[in-house]
């Protein structure tokens, strides 16, 4: 299971959009969407607010711990 699946469970479960995500972070839903395809990787700080937006550890979304 890869960060990504996590992310998306997570805002399965909690049912967060990837516009909630995007207006936490500051950033336009199109990039969120690039991040949860994996087209692209967000910055090592946009990392760390997406797991305070999803309210897991960033040890958890990374890798599972």
């Amino acid at each position: 299971m890869t960060w990504i699946d996590r992310a998306l469970l997570v805002m399965d479960e909690r049912q967060i959009t990837q516009q909630d995500i995007a207006d936490a972070l500051g950033v336009t839903r199109g990039a969120v969407g690039h991040w949860l395809c994996g087209r692209r990787e967000p910055s090592l700080s946009q990392f760390l607010e997406l797991s305070d937006a999803l309210d897991v550890s960033a040890g958890w979304l990374l890798a599972g711990e």
